[in-house]
């Protein structure tokens, strides 16, 4: 297996290997942002996974946790046809190296100029992988808003009998799409990482493609690639003759306060009923407290699997958070973890009812301490709970991942949301009333707020996000009146719901919430489009049928 920050990828020679995609936390530390996905992903080049299925390899933790049993590896058929369409692609204007790769897809770069306002004399060039089938066929572009190594693809979206080829774009600054000479420490250049640029580069590479592929257009990403969606559909409403965002989040600006309030006091109320939802709200925060009573013996380890699980080692990481002890990491990691839990719903049958939630991390709250062998049991539980919701490795984050741009793309124009630790700050004060010597988090209140931030930019970096304009209110008044066909979808538990493009009455823009199906009583924000009810994956299936 090969592992990448806080993701894994799994691949077998001339094979396709195809898995469930599973929790994509919410916060900028530990997903990518993440952010999450109401798609299935291919683990060959872009398997999103929460530590469940990648937790740190410290010697406290499960080994096991790193196997890879939960996917499935099938065989690649050559696709009729295949050569002729490579042929054709790479005689298209401005497309090179168009070539089939080692798993079947046809893989290719588009030039792009630096800024699409200006002639900056500076040009990159932008990948893309096609998943072809047939020249005729509907087209899928996915556009996951991240590399291609982490983007979501759209095999879940479709029925297992819809024939179609399947499009996925890197976006600008992200994995191999990089302008030569951008400095993960300086500003030059990031000034042209707006949501603007990126439109046209979509737009640019959909216009090449669509003079070879001649089947309808679908357009689909979900969490921020759910958000390029929705741009795309706002400025060029001809890229796709469907739009469907999942989970797109549409934030106020770089401190959007609506989701720790929902993650705070409401997350689950018209999903499982207001006493059962307080009751999974106190169950993971119970938790906290405990992850919180055993921090000073546990942040050492959890900064080590932090470092273990990344190859370039502690010198090739952005994060300030590895500069202290593993304090700041650690409690970073322990103040996302409702955000984190809520969002993975939809995804593990063990977790499947607010009951077995609630139980899961009773268990371990309830474990008890009364020799020296239970205490280290506790704190093994504990250590591997929290990984397997927020791994390490993906608020350490090294140069090489997706982590910098998209805080960078957030404070810019897409907004994030403000932390709020209340409720956690609360319990650890009514401890230290207790017990003087209980630890405390190691930020200030000022501090946790945005916290994302300054883990992660330069002051100079900060202050380039404060020059733009946040795109939420275009977003807002292009959905009451565009013409695009939109089918917008939402997890009910998903705490990105909580910021999401409000309701309208548009009839070109239609929303379905999904609450629960008949397997998962709560469905958050990485849920395939298989588990979602009968009704609504109808809904999906409907639209995309009116495409053939």
């Amino acid at each position: 297996m090969k592992k990448t920050g806080n993701r894994i990828c799994g691949f077998r020679k001339k094979t396709l290997c195809l898995a469930v995609v599973t929790a994509l936390a919410i916060s900028p530390f530990s997903v990518l942002s993440g952010c999450g996905s109401a798609e299935t992903s291919t683990a060959v080049s872009n398997t999103t996974s929460s530590g469940l299925s990648q937790t740190a390899s410290s010697e406290i933790l499960d080994d096991s946790l790193l196997d890879d049993s939960h996917v499935t590896y099938v065989d690649v058929q050559e696709t009729p046809g295949i050569d002729e369409f490579v042929e054709k692609l790479s005689a298209v204007e401005g497309l090179s190296d168009v070539h089939k790769d080692e798993f079947g897809f046809v893989t290719g770069y588009i030039e792009q100029p630096l800024d699409w306002q200006t002639d900056t004399g500076k040009t990159f060039k932008q990948q893309f992988s096609i998943d072809f089938k047939g020249a005729d066929l509907p087209v899928c572009y996915s556009v996951g808003g991240y590399s291609l190594m982490t983007s979501m693809s759209d095999y879940s979206l479709f029925p297992e009998d819809y024939a179609h080829n399947a499009v996925r774009i890197e976006y600008r600054f992200f994995g191999e799409s990089r302008p030569e000479g951008l400095d993960n420490d300086s500003v030059d250049m990031w000034e042209y990482l707006t949501v603007e640029n990126a439109a046209e580069d979509i737009h640019s590479l959909i216009s090449k493609i669509s003079t070879v592929l001649t089947g309808k257009r679908v357009m689909t990403g979900a969490s921020k690639g759910g958000f390029t969606t929705n741009y795309q559909a706002y400025k060029y409403p001809e890229d796709a003759d469907l739009f469907i965002p999942f989970c797109a989040p549409l934030c106020d600006s770089a401190s959007d306060t609506r989701m720790y309030d929902f993650l705070n006091y409401s997350v689950g109320d018209d999903v499982i009923g207001t006493e059962k939802a307080a009751e999974a709200r106190g169950a993971i925060l119970d938790f906290q407290v405990e992850c919180m009573r055993y921090k000073n013996d546990l942040k050492s380890l959890y900064k080590a699997s932090a470092i273990e699980l990344n190859t370039e080692g502690e010198n090739g990481y952005r994060s300030h958070l590895l500069e202290d002890d593993g304090a700041k990491l650690y409690d970073t990691a322990v103040a996302d973890l409702p955000g984190c839990v809520w969002s993975s719903l939809g995804n593990y049958p063990e977790y499947a009812t607010a009951d077995q939630l609630i139980s899961y991390f009773g268990d371990i709250v309830a474990m008890p301490v009364s020799t020296d062998e239970e205490v280290s049991a506790k704190k093994e539980a504990i250590l591997n709970a929290l990984s397997a919701f927020c791994s390490p490795g993906g608020y350490a984050c090294s140069d090489d991942t997706n982590m910098l741009p998209y805080i960078i793309q957030s404070l810019m124009q897409m907004g994030n949301y403000e932390i709020d630790l209340t409720p956690l700050r609360e319990r650890i004060a009514e401890e230290q009333a207790k017990d003087p010597s209980f630890p405390d988090l190691s930020f200030t209140v000022e501090e946790e707020k945005t916290a994302y931030i300054t883990a992660f930019l330069t002051d100079e970096q900060i202050e380039l996000g404060s020059q733009f304009s946040f795109v939420h209110d275009e977003l807002v008044e292009w959905e009451k009146t565009t013409n695009a066909n939109v089918l917008m979808v939402f997890g009910g538990v998903d705490p990105w719901t909580s910021v999401a493009i409000p309701e309208c009455d548009n009839p070109s823009v239609k929303r379905i919430l999904v609450k629960s199906s008949d397997v998962y009583e709560m469905i958050g924000h990485s849920a395939s489009v298989s588990t979602f009810d009968e009704e609504s994956m109808n809904t999906i299936y409907d639209a995309l049928n009116e495409l053939k």
